[in-house]
């Protein structure tokens, strides 16, 4: 994971297992800004549009990206949101899931 600075945020497909789980365990502050290479396991607009998977090369990195409202990908960019995709995705670090997975409200998502 990395904070941003006023001027670069460097896109991290890893992170290291100790600082993934003070991430999980809530020893991080929430609200940080984040910019991670993430490889998509699913794909749902059940209950609003998300999309699930993890860090590149990583699988136990399991994050749950989702969008405001007004910013639901759509068209083109929804398209390219599949199964087996590889994005980098900018956005707020929010919390945690039930699951453990790092929820990222998205910012910016590209292939």
């Amino acid at each position: 994971m990395v904070a941003s600075s006023i001027t670069k945020t460097t896109v991290l497909s890893g992170i290291p297992d100790r600082d993934w789980q003070e991430l999980i365990g809530g020893e991080r502050v929430s609200q940080r800004e984040v910019a991670w290479r993430v490889k998509i396991s699913e794909v749902s607009a059940f209950g609003g549009f998300y999309v699930k998977g993890h860090l590149l090369g990583n699988k136990s990195a399991r994050v749950h990206l989702i969008w405001p409202p007004q910013a639901t990908p759509s068209g083109a960019a929804r398209d390219r949101l599949v199964k087996g995709a590889v994005v980098t995705v900018t956005g707020e670090f929010e919390g945690v899931t039930r699951e453990h997975e790092a929820i990222v409200s998205v910012t910016k998502c590209v292939p």
